[in-house]
């Protein structure tokens, strides 16, 4: 009788011994899978930090953006909606029409090309910026300054009526627009 009961100890400890083993394997795979992901959760880096041009500067690189004909030196799918009111392929044309006019500025682009844009993917190719000859836009000061983004960073009764984000709109804000907005 004592050989079943130390075998039925023996089986106990083994148990519980497995228990705190997957319990503390589990646990230890959960926190490398949270530390691994952690980095994977750090914010987008803005859209004028992936353009570049030896010799400019950030400033020179939202400058050119804005004379290209972006909404924004970050522009989002939305902008492009509450600036311009494009939708879907409309806003991916004028996107890599913007897009070429940078690069033929001299800036290049740390993702892809406007050239990689259209041939990598087919459903792009029928758009009119990825035909031989698309219409470019030239940098404009005039179109930067007179850019949606310029006008909601200068004028309080534009962004009232045009932002994402109408509440955001600070009436003291304009007495010192960004740099990329002035002449």
């Amino acid at each position: 009788m004592s050989d079943k009961r130390d075998d039925g100890h023996r089986i106990l400890r083994m148990q519980h011994k497995h228990g705190v083993l997957t319990y503390v394997y589990l646990l230890s795979s959960i926190s490398l899978l949270l530390m691994s992901c952690a980095k994977s959760f750090q914010p987008v880096a803005p859209s004028y930090m992936f353009w570049s041009k030896p010799g400019k500067s950030e400033l020179d690189v939202k400058k050119a953006m804005l004379e290209c004909g972006k909404p924004s030196p970050d522009p989002t799918i939305e902008m492009y909606r509450l600036a311009y009111g494009l939708y879907d392929d409309e806003r991916l044309n004028y996107y890599i029409t913007t897009n070429k006019c940078m690069e033929l500025s001299g800036y290049t682009s740390k993702h892809v090309s406007s050239y990689e844009s259209c041939m990598r993917y087919p459903e792009r190719r029928y758009l009119s910026s990825c035909q031989p000859g698309a219409k470019i836009p030239k940098p404009s000061i005039e179109r930067r300054l007179n850019s949606w983004y310029c006008k909601l960073k200068t004028d309080y009764q534009y962004c009232l009526k045009h932002a994402v984000n109408p509440p955001a709109c600070n009436p003291e804000g304009y007495k010192n627009p960004p740099p990329e907005c002035l002449p």
